[in-house]
């Protein structure tokens, strides 16, 4: 609990009408709303704020009571200096009744100019900057990221509002940008940063990976290199410190790569085995232990892994052979083994073999197959599965439905992406803060193609927003 004379930052989740009765009586350049179900015979409260730039609030029936059939999706965000609370943003979408109101949808003609020239673009939720354009304002559809030339790969991390990005050039560098509040930008502050900044003192990096809170680095020489929070020693420095610039983690060599978890820190060496460590409590570290580590150990009982992947709290692994195993967290099906039983260790992930890659949402998993299909597993509390169903949890792998020809794939924490081979991104499930890229916040049980874009090379996905590097 942060003291009464600290400043706390407090997101509220959207909320179904049935739920939260009220009446929108005013919108424009502000929304105003009055709960107008009160609980125990309080009079209605009243609370309203300036709309800010790219709320995109909708609404075009003032004064009109929402019919039980649709949805009122509402964010606040508000700081609390005890005792008082400032309401400062509220932004309003009506989004389930087009005879009512339209989500705001820009074309694609108008969406390809704000990505057009650039090499990397993101959209989503840009509240801390995570999108890298300058700003800290939420874009529905793709815009550039200026300065931004050369990008190897990128990576979306973070957790709630504490969302940041990082990227790695052609030359070896690490840029950050983002939320910074636990040094996860590595620049040796805790200053959030709306423009990619510079890594300093790291180079020769050919990889990395955005956890939680935390970041890795992997380098040529095979070392991991890491930085940010740490209090499950998800550094592998031998220490819960957490650390504003770059670490190496202790005792590792040869990897080849890395996945970065909530709290969990996972390598892969070039003798296929997987190293891992900081939080375990569900076995994300698949040493049978569910003890955390703040220094790598191996995963035993594998041989010939050739990808890895960190959810929240759970792990998974691609073999030599096709096959996925997961360990850890499962009370979504994340693992894929047709149970919600949490796994100390590895277990195969049920029905799914000749597997091409690999990933993992917060609480979802996918995999990307050699005939270009994609199959899924999980949570699907937000669409994420895909499958054109709201079954959940979904306890076994489903095939994405209307999707062929995928050589790419990414997941956020409730949305998924996929590369088609014709360029095109294609992205479904959780789209609150237009994390899909599509033009609306309307969330989709099916893919739906992000307009405007082409030549997309790779892309990554966060809790709120999303990443693409372009040709």
């Amino acid at each position: 609990m942060a003291s009464p004379s600290k400043e706390q930052w407090l997101m509220h989740r959207p909320r179904t009408r049935r739920e939260r009765a009220r009446s929108i009586v005013s919108t424009g350049t502000a929304i105003t709303s009055i709960r107008s179900a009160p609980r125990n015979g309080m009079p209605p409260r009243r609370a309203s704020a300036t709309v800010t730039k790219g709320s995109r609030a909708t609404l075009s029936h003032p004064a009109a009571r929402l019919p039980l059939a649709h949805t009122l999706r509402e964010r606040y965000l508000k700081r609390l200096i005890a005792p008082s609370l400032t309401l400062l943003t509220m932004s309003a979408v009506l989004w389930s009744a087009p005879a009512l109101a339209a989500p705001a949808q820009l074309p694609p003609s108008q969406s390809s100019a704000l990505c057009e020239g650039f090499a990397a673009c993101g959209w989503g939720a840009g509240t801390n900057g995570q999108l890298g354009d300058g700003t800290q304002t939420d874009q529905l559809v793709p815009i550039g990221i200026p300065g931004l030339d050369g990008v190897l790969r990128m990576e979306a991390g973070g957790i709630g509002p504490r969302s940041f990005s990082l990227a790695v050039k052609r030359d070896g560098s690490v840029w950050g940008w983002g939320n910074n509040s636990l040094g996860q930008l590595g620049n040796g502050s805790t200053v959030d940063q709306p423009s990619p900044v510079q890594v300093p003192d790291l180079a020769g990096v050919v990889t990395i990976s955005a956890g939680g809170h935390h970041s890795l680095a992997l380098k040529s020489d095979g070392t991991v290199w890491a930085w940010g929070y740490n209090d499950s020693g998800q550094l592998g420095d031998g220490t819960t410190i957490n650390r504003q610039s770059p670490v190496q983690v202790l005792d590792l060599t040869d990897v080849t790569a890395l996945a970065a978890g909530d709290q969990h820190s996972l390598a892969l060496k070039s003798d296929g085995t997987i190293w891992g460590w900081g939080a375990n409590t569900y076995g994300a570290l698949g040493d049978g232990t569910g003890d955390g580590r703040s220094t790598p150990a191996p995963i035993s009982g594998f041989s010939g892994v050739t990808a890895v992947a960190a959810g929240a709290y759970h792990s998974l692994a691609l073999l030599s052979d096709g096959t996925v195993w997961g360990t850890g967290y499962n009370q979504n099906g994340e693992l894929g083994d047709g149970t919600t039983d949490p796994r100390l260790t590895p277990v195969p992930v049920s029905g799914l073999s000749n597997a091409s890659a690999i990933g993992a949402g917060t609480f979802h998993s996918l995999a990307l197959m050699p005939d270009g299909t994609v199959w899924t597993w999980g949570s699907n509390t937000n669409r994420q599965i895909g499958d054109g169903t709201r079954n959940h949890p979904v306890l076994s792998p489903v095939q994405v439905v209307g999707l062929s020809g995928v050589v790419g794939i990414g997941s956020g924490y409730s949305h998924t992406l996929a590369i088609r081979d014709d360029g095109t991104l294609w992205t479904w499930g959780w789209n609150e803060f237009g994390q899909l890229g599509d033009g609306t916040v309307l969330d989709s049980l099916v893919p739906v193609q992000v307009p405007g874009i082409s030549g997309v090379l790779a892309a990554a996905g966060g809790h709120r927003h999303s990443l693409v590097i372009l040709r």
